[in-house]
């Protein structure tokens, strides 16, 4: 990614905040650039609202049941990444 990001002008301070927020968006607690924590709790409200309740019923339109545990499951694994106030009122 580095070199990609070089190729677009991009310099190495910023570079390495991109690359933390890759490395960290999906672990909370971890990475301390204020881009890590951003894509960080908008990839769980990605996960918690109303479309990804959408994205998970039309994975399974013939087995609400399926839908509601991936629902479940997704609502456990992201609740738990949201840091901000701001993302924590949206979820």
């Amino acid at each position: 990614m580095p070199v990609l990001a070089a190729d677009y002008g991009i310099d190495g301070r910023k570079t390495a905040k991109i690359v933390e927020a890759a490395k960290y968006h999906d672990k909370r607690g971890q990475g301390s650039a204020k881009e890590t924590i951003l894509l960080r709790n908008a990839d769980a409200i990605g996960y918690l609202g109303f479309m990804a309740a959408a994205r998970d019923f039309s994975k399974q339109p013939g087995d609400m049941k399926k839908a509601m545990a991936a629902l479940k499951k997704h609502r456990k694994e992201f609740a738990s990444l949201l840091e901000l106030e701001s993302a924590l009122s949206m979820a």
